[in-house]
């Protein structure tokens, strides 16, 4: 009896682990979704091409994410580390470029 507790305990944790990679995907997929439609985040800082990138790089995890609902946590991590690889040096440039605006309207970086 004690063997299947411990049996069940381990199973809880692999799928709360599996859950959570899960979760930690769609969050950020819902993130940046918002983030390029929000004119006081992203939406006014990215060019049309990058807009259009980070689109089709979420719709396609979306699309993933649906057809691959029981997919391990490693395939989860996996596909949110590309989907970052592709979005995070994108918003980086843009709130960089926007960075550098402010400091040669007069701003002073400390």
């Amino acid at each position: 009896m004690i063997r299947e507790a411990e049996e069940f305990a381990d199973e809880d944790k692999e799928t709360k682990a599996r859950v959570d990679a899960r979760n930690a995907l769609e969050s950020y997929i819902y993130s940046m979704k918002n983030s390029i439609e929000d004119a006081e985040k992203l939406a006014d800082k990215l060019s049309d091409e990058d807009k259009a990138t980070i689109t089709e790089t979420i719709e396609e995890a979306q699309t993933w994410l649906n057809e691959n609902i029981e997919a391990s946590k490693e395939d989860f991590q996996d596909k949110l580390t590309e989907v970052e690889g592709i979005c995070k040096p994108i918003v980086a440039a843009a709130t960089e470029e926007e960075g550098d605006e402010e400091d040669f309207d007069g701003h002073d970086e400390l």
